[in-house]
């Protein structure tokens, strides 16, 4: 993650997957809204906003096909990692810095039950939507540390 003085007045992050996204919308360091789309809601919703060229920073968490899964995977058409190439031709096209964080880092969030404490907005929204707003609290938090000399 970049060192940042601050986060964009209006950014996104995703939560990507084959049925389910999350989504999540951030104001600087507040969380607007934490919801949980269909994939296609969710490509419409970014086309249309960069469009509009309201989105600074778009984070997407990062698809990773291990090993011991791929069996798994084998005859699927991979609608994940279409999704996240969808999102990124869409953040180049538009001139928007695209981040894609490792879905392991996750548990620098969930570990801390004081973190688990500030995701508020995906209550009620599903996994995914909780995803998504717990990738965007790491961006909040790293500011955070930066901001009282940790980071």
């Amino acid at each position: 993650m970049p060192t940042r003085r601050s986060l964009p007045d209006f950014w996104l992050t995703i939560d990507p997957g084959d049925k389910h996204v999350g989504y999540a919308s951030w104001d600087g360091e507040e969380c607007t809204a934490a919801v949980e789309m269909t994939p296609d809601q969710a490509i419409d919703t970014v086309w249309d906003l960069a469009g509009f060229g309201v989105i600074k920073l778009l984070v997407c968490e990062r698809f990773t096909l291990y090993p011991w899964l791929a069996a798994q995977m084998s005859h699927s058409e991979l609608y994940t990692p279409q999704m996240i190439g969808a999102l990124a031709h869409i953040a180049r096209r538009h001139g928007i810095p695209f981040e894609k964080p490792q879905a392991s880092k996750l548990k620098e969030v969930y570990n801390h039950p004081d973190l688990c404490a500030r995701l508020t907005r995906s209550v009620g929204h599903g996994k995914h939507a909780r995803d998504a707003e717990a990738h965007g609290l790491r961006y909040v938090v790293q500011l955070e540390l930066q901001r009282a000399g940790y980071a």
